[in-house]
């Protein structure tokens, strides 16, 4: 069992700083060290160390994948969704990629497009509730945004008819 999966992140992050002293071009140690310092919320670090393991292994679908977690959390949303999609080409079938995706899209306002993606994670991992009520909660916001819509162009074409 490794000190990361026991909850010991900081001696976690110790072990990952001593391995990379003996081998600084193994692109799973930097992945483990920022999963470390992800859970630590120590973002901007844990960003750092997912670059670093990208450097070496471009082709490292989890590394784009957390590099994404950790924009999004940094509220850095367009560049979160390159990730992911980066982490897409990768690997096509990852439902929690298109999930996460989904929401990076919602904050940039891209509802159709997060609709596509929660889908997508759905058709992925069809028993997984959160993901059918997050997409049904995003479908009742934009039925209620195009109501509003529809109502605010009543209520102009009304005006313009001289209708109260």
């Amino acid at each position: 069992m490794t000190l990361a999966k026991m909850k010991r992140y900081v001696k976690a992050i110790t072990a990952y700083e001593q391995a990379l002293r003996l081998d600084p071009h193994n692109a799973n140690i930097y992945s483990g060290k920022g999963n470390a310092l992800a859970k630590l919320a120590l973002h901007e670090e844990a960003l750092k160390a997912y670059e670093q393991a990208l450097r070496l292994n471009p082709d490292n679908t989890f590394a784009h994948y957390n590099r994404g977690i950790m924009l999004a959390k940094l509220q850095q949303y367009r560049k979160a969704l390159a990730a992911y999609n980066q982490a897409l080409r990768l690997d096509p079938n990852y439902a929690d990629i298109y999930y996460r995706k989904g929401n990076v899209l919602v904050m940039l306002m891209r509802n159709k497009e997060a609709l596509v993606a929660y889908d997508r994670a759905r058709t992925l991992y069809p028993n997984n509730y959160i993901i059918k009520i997050i997409r049904l909660k995003l479908m009742r916001a934009i039925a209620r945004a195009l109501a509003a819509i529809q109502d605010r162009l009543d209520k102009k074409t009304q005006e313009k008819m001289g209708v109260r």
